[in-house]
């Protein structure tokens, strides 16, 4: 984690700003090669796709590729995407990524307690979590374009 601290100082009142990078440059140039490769191997032939199979491709691939591993650095696209050990956040954010690069209208979605995406079908928006099917077969995911979700997880 690489943090940046900032303050400002305007008649009087102090602002900080703190900015915490859950990568490094030479990781965001690691997930960048390694995205590239992923849209020219394992979901190859996508830019031909219809939206709805590109985000089926990618989630079944992530819910077959990563696993949740709760610790210190599995919180980024990095752990999702390279070491395919992350929790919630990781998998959000590598979902955002690869759906973003393929031309999807993608949002990271989070509270307090977890992350998830929604992405644009047609004129509609449409919840994911690959974090909760991980490991799953596809007949028996629950949170791939759910027509209603639940996302209280207390």
């Amino acid at each position: 984690k690489h943090n940046v601290n900032y303050e400002i100082k305007n008649d009087g009142v102090e602002f900080i700003y703190s900015v915490k990078y859950l990568s490094s440059k030479g990781q965001e140039n690691m997930i960048d090669s390694e995205v590239n490769r992923l849209l020219n191997n394992e979901f190859a032939g996508w830019e031909n796709m219809h939206d709805y199979e590109k985000v089926r491709m990618v989630y079944k691939w992530m819910t077959s590729t990563f696993k949740y591993v709760e610790g210190d650095n599995n919180h980024s696209t990095y752990s999702g995407i390279i070491n395919h050990r992350t929790v919630c956040q990781g998998f959000a954010t590598s979902m955002y990524r690869l759906l973003g690069e393929m031309g999807l209208n993608v949002r990271l979605i989070a509270n307090s307690d977890h992350g998830w995406n929604i992405v644009q079908l047609g004129r509609y928006w449409y919840s994911l979590d690959a974090t909760w099917d991980v490991g799953k077969s596809e007949n028996r995911w629950e949170y791939f374009l759910p027509a209603e979700i639940d996302f209280d997880i207390s």
